[in-house]
């Protein structure tokens, strides 16, 4: 099921990509960017989502570092 929603989406994906290419030059130019930088932006976690059993950044130095200050800033908070 996962397989067939990923290709349905893909599928779907680039025919409405190819459909902006086609009818961008008719758009008004903020209307342009903000559908490219959505476009970009579902392009970019799709390829995040392909490598999430994978580690792509090291956090871990940096989750120790912050934790603990995160922890005294909620709190705060509460």
């Amino acid at each position: 099921m996962n397989r067939l929603f990923l290709l349905f989406f893909c599928t779907v994906f680039i025919v409405k990509l190819i459909s902006f290419l086609w009818t961008r030059k008719r758009m008004p130019g903020k209307q342009q960017a903000v559908l490219f930088t959505l476009y970009g932006l579902t392009m970019f976690l799709f390829v995040i989502l392909q490598f999430q059993q994978t580690q792509l950044l090291p956090v871990g130095h940096l989750l120790n570092i912050l934790s603990p200050h995160i922890k005294m800033w909620v709190d705060q908070l509460l």
